[in-house]
């Protein structure tokens, strides 16, 4: 039983991780389809209102790709908790 409760909170812990890096990636894709990353870089640490903001500017403008309400929540949640 023991072991079997460890496999499953590893397996909540590595499911997490992948979200994460999975939520970096989309966020690499989406901001690069405009414009270089290192842009998006420098303003690493601004707060969760401000890439709301920033997010729905840049999707807005044509040619912009075009995401899922929850894909849009996870590129904000990603940069949001970024730090410079």
């Amino acid at each position: 039983m023991k072991s079997l409760l460890l496999t499953l909170a590893g397996t909540v812990v590595l499911a997490g991780l992948a979200m994460a890096a999975g939520d970096e990636t989309l966020a690499r894709r989406t901001c690069t389809t405009c414009h270089n990353f290192t842009r998006v870089e420098g303003k690493f640490g601004e707060d969760r209102a401000t890439w709301e903001a920033r997010v729905g500017r840049m999707l807005a403008k044509s040619g912009a790709p075009k995401l899922s309400d929850a894909e849009r929540k996870a590129v904000i949640d990603w940069l949001a908790a970024q730090k410079k």
